[in-house]
């Protein structure tokens, strides 16, 4: 049995430890004060929450502005100050394409004094699907409610609303790399939207022009400088920009780029032209210079450059035709032959006078002539007379060819006449009149009487008497 000192040594200790577990306790607590709740560290973040500033809702992802209208209807209280809600142009101040700054929207003028009206919930819908960035389901359902009733929105009095839904749609198209559609959006967008609320949308039509004419300008770049691809890539750009100052005249970014694209977009009209030429694309080579000299913005110290190469398209062209027919004639085509003549001799005629060199259109002229005469002679060695006639009248049409040339045809000419005089003239009376016809025509072509004697006689005269006709 313990005696009574060992007791009162345990009693100490004890006493001891207590004390001192209580100054422990004193400086190094083991649970909180209060309520004894546990920490949590989710409560800070829940009573930040708690003191977010008033009227800040679910902004944009795509930028800052715009803030979702609450459904159910705020009334000012009285004795607050009038406040105002932002117009829905700023949906798409909020929404930037990439790079570009956003001006801070102008808030409407109007009050919450009254009843506000409820987001459209259509509105809200492509607005959260744009958040998510899903495109394709914005562009989808946002055209499907433009079309339902376009003129809806005007007569509600709501065209923000249209207008903000066109211009998501539209960052939507981008998205999708679909530019040219976004344009028509962003378009659509200034279009509808109240004047007051327009700016923020040409800020976005003119950034996506903007960074559209600088990649075509890059294409343009990339092609070198004498290929069709680089004068395709300086027309996208040119366009681009006019679209651009089409739709906000006076920015001067975008005046200075189309003056740029001007400046090396005649050059490379003019290189293209001629390597088309050379390749004896004439077609192509006329319809881009048309092109070009309709441009009100071309210069006119370059018109007579570039009206000389347009006819040295055409006598080009005729020179392939007149080489195309003379193949045909060796290969015995000659219907293919008088084709081709034809067409030369009508690509001939829409050229002007005066546009084409003196010496050149000789050069074409004896050509065709040349061309024509072959021909003729040709159905003659061969007996089809009735087929060279067309031709040798023809060739005697061309008047910029020599005396012997002109006298070699119009001896084909009778030679052809001769031969078919008494065929025409036995048909009878109709037979008559034709040949009638035929000798009028070789008169008429400068064909002498005396040359046409033998022909007449053949004919047994009865067609002698026809007179020419008048020139």
């Amino acid at each position: 049995m313990l005696s009574e000192e060992t007791l009162l040594v345990f009693a100490g200790l004890i006493a001891c430890g207590m004390v001192l577990l209580g100054a422990l306790e004193i400086v190094w607590p083991a649970a909180p004060r209060g309520r004894g709740r546990r920490y949590d560290p989710r409560r800070s973040v829940r009573r930040r929450m708690r003191r977010r500033p008033p009227g800040r809702g679910s902004v944009h992802p795509a930028g800052r502005g715009y803030t979702l209208t609450r459904r159910t209807p705020i009334r000012a209280p009285a004795s607050a100050a009038p406040a105002v809600r932002a117009p829905a142009a700023a949906i798409t101040a909020a929404a930037a394409l990439p790079g570009a700054p956003v001006p801070p929207p102008e808030p409407a003028a109007a009050t919450l004094s009254e009843a506000a009206p409820a987001a459209d919930p259509c509105l809200e819908e492509v607005f959260a699907l744009y958040q998510e960035r899903r495109y394709a389901d914005v562009v989808a359902l946002g055209e499907r409610a433009l079309a339902a009733d376009p003129g809806a929105a005007r007569r509600s009095g709501r065209p923000h609303d249209v207008a903000a839904l066109w211009s998501v749609v539209g960052l939507a198209k981008k998205g999708l790399e679909d530019s040219d559609g976004a344009a028509f959006a962003l378009e659509a967008a200034i279009e509808v939207a109240p004047a007051q609320e327009r700016p923020p949308y040409e800020h976005h039509f003119l950034a996506l022009v903007r960074e559209e004419a600088r990649r075509f300008l890059g294409d343009a770049d990339d092609a070198g400088g004498h290929s069709e691809e680089r004068l395709t890539a300086l027309r996208a750009a040119v366009t681009w920009l006019r679209r651009g100052r089409a739709v906000a005249d006076g920015d001067a970014e975008v005046e200075e780029m189309l003056a740029t694209t001007l400046v090396a977009l005649w050059p490379a009209y003019e290189q293209t032209v001629v390597v088309l030429t050379r390749h004896h694309e004439f077609h192509r080579a006329r319809r881009l210079l048309r092109e070009a000299l309709a441009d009100s913005a071309f210069p006119a110290a370059s018109a007579q450059t570039f009206r000389a190469l347009l006819c040295s398209t055409f006598s080009g062209e005729i020179g392939k035709l007149t080489a195309l027919a003379i193949r045909s004639m060796d290969r015995k085509r000659e219907g293919e032959a008088l084709a081709a003549l034809q067409r030369a001799e009508g690509l001939l005629g829409v050229i002007p006078q005066a546009s084409l060199a003196p010496r050149r259109r000789q050069e074409v002229d004896r050509r065709l002539w040349w061309g024509y005469t072959k021909l003729g002679m040709v159905h003659l060695e061969h007996g089809r007379v009735d087929a060279a006639l067309e031709p040798l009248f023809r060739a005697l049409g061309f008047g910029d060819v020599s005396a012997d040339q002109r006298a070699e045809t119009r001896a084909a000419v009778v030679r052809a006449l001769e031969t078919v005089a008494e065929r025409y003239v036995g048909d009878g009376q109709d037979g008559e009149l034709e040949f009638g016809e035929l000798l009028r025509r070789a008169r008429e072509l400068g064909v002498p009487e005396d040359d046409l004697a033998g022909a007449v006689a053949r004919g047994r005269g009865p067609v002698e008497a026809v007179p020419a006709r008048d020139a």
